[in-house]
């Protein structure tokens, strides 16, 4: 009787490759120091250590306001604006958000030159392409068509 019937191994069964590993380790350590920022900087926030822009008693009667009031009634940036804010103890912890949201970005990047040494020009194409559709996005460039 042969062996014939098996199916062949599917992905999941091969063994992953550098690339998959170094990426998967810049998004595992990406991920976790994400977490401790925001830990740490929501800590900051809640404890007041450093002064918000929004008191915290006032946060909940701002909460059905669309964006665009709740920049006008506080004082608030909106957008990458909050970058320009970020030693108010309210937008500290988006530095672990942004922080999780390049992460991929990242991760991309640091395959670049394994496939230029590699010269594995059709993944270095879909690397640099993925990379520069989430740059887009972040960015905003096509004016939020479909997004938020």
């Amino acid at each position: 009787m042969t062996d014939d019937a098996t199916p062949p191994p599917t992905d999941a069964l091969r063994p992953a490759t550098p690339e998959r590993y170094r990426y998967a380790r810049i998004i595992d350590v990406g991920t976790k120091v994400s977490l401790v920022l925001l830990v740490v900087t929501f800590g900051v926030y809640v404890t007041g250590v450093v002064p918000s822009g929004v008191p915290r008693s006032e946060v909940v009667a701002h909460w059905h306001e669309p964006a665009e009031t709740l920049a006008e009634t506080t004082g608030s940036t909106s957008g990458w604006a909050w970058l320009t804010d970020i030693g108010r103890g309210d937008h500290l912890p988006f530095l672990g958000l942004a922080l999780l949201g390049v992460l991929t970005i990242v991760g991309y990047a640091s395959l670049v030159p394994v496939y230029v040494l590699k010269r594995r020009r059709v993944y270095l194409v879909i690397v640099l392409i993925q990379i520069a559709v989430l740059v887009f996005a972040a960015a905003n460039v096509l004016g939020g068509l479909g997004g938020h």
